[in-house]
């Protein structure tokens, strides 16, 4: 299939994305019946529980997209950040003989019997050469690391890296922009974190990330300065929308609204490719939404009164 006729598919089913007012309306439902009010505005299928029914909804839009892309290769690089966590888990319990609790997050490119051979038993037979290289330069760059932290930040850099090598040359906007700003995001989340546990940042270098539009020398030098010259440092990335983001953080301490804000703006970024109709943009822009979507439906369902600004927007 074609990107046209791809994307003008999920043009349509794009419109039962849920919204501002059925977030409301989930809001006035009774916990009992919080699950079928769900369904009833045209979410997914019933379940037994609400994580199933997420489960399934996004399960479903990965199946789509496995099923009709027009570039495989490059939905399953966009893809393949959600094997992260199984990836690390399987590392762990190998380097550290951790008991297998049998733990799999589906949704990503890999299945558990190809990750388990592959990082249990260095046994790539059911990958791809290309994916060979990937799981290969992991295990090199994890040997002698006892530090789980350490472990964790290597294999998201190293996964990072690949991912930026493959679609360097392929002049695919959507997935640069994505990746490049999923990294800075990541790494002011995690300047963030380390500042409040007072931690070295030459000790905790290993949980940032190589390749986003804020160098790690920038990184590295808002460590030297105080909360306003790290706003204005910041002040030329992203028109100035990083810079308030933190600012609204300096004044508040809430590290979960920080959290919204920076998946706001990606969100934010992202749909500038919403009307890519000869390429990948409006596949990742909709599965984004699919994201905030089940975001959303887990704050509403956690909370009984909720604050609007908690809400992802899309």
């Amino acid at each position: 299939m074609n990107y046209t006729y791809v994307n003008s598919q999920i043009k349509v089913i794009e419109e039962g994305i849920l919204k501002k007012d059925d977030f409301l309306k989930l809001a006035n439902s009774p916990k009992e019946t919080f699950l079928k009010t769900l369904v009833d505005l045209g979410y997914g299928n019933y379940a037994d529980s609400l994580e199933e029914i997420i489960h399934n909804g996004l399960a479903s839009v990965k199946a789509y997209f496995d099923e009709v892309s027009p570039k495989k290769e490059h939905t399953d690089l966009f893809f393949l950040v959600n094997d992260l966590v199984n990836i690390k888990y399987y590392y762990k319990v190998k380097v550290f003989n951790l008991f297998d609790r049998n733990i799999f997050l589906e949704n990503g490119v890999f299945t558990k019997d190809q990750l388990k051979s592959a990082i249990l038993e260095n046994d790539y037979s059911t990958l791809s050469k290309e994916y060979e290289k990937l799981f290969k330069k992991i295990e090199d760059n994890v040997k002698d690391i006892t530090d789980p932290r350490e472990l964790s930040g290597i294999i998201d850099a190293t996964l990072y890296e690949f991912v930026l090598d493959k679609i360097r040359f392929s002049f695919n906007a959507p997935l640069s922009t994505y990746f490049k700003t999923s990294i800075d995001f990541k790494n002011i989340l995690s300047y963030v974190r380390i500042k409040n546990l007072n931690w070295d940042y030459l000790k905790n270098k290993s949980m940032f990330i190589e390749g986003g539009n804020i160098s790690l020398s920038k990184i590295e030098e808002l460590f030297t300065l105080d909360e306003k010259e790290v706003v204005r440092s910041l002040n030329e990335f992203y028109e100035e929308k990083l810079s308030l983001i933190l600012k609204t953080y300096f004044d508040t301490n809430d590290l979960n609204l920080l959290e919204i804000q920076l998946n706001n703006l990606l969100l934010n970024i992202m749909s500038e490719f919403k009307n890519d109709a000869f390429g990948i943009g409006i596949i990742l822009y909709y599965y984004l939404k699919k994201l905030a979507e089940a975001s959303n439906i887990r704050y509403v369902f956690a909370n009984s009164d909720i604050d609007e600004k908690h809400l992802l927007q899309y």
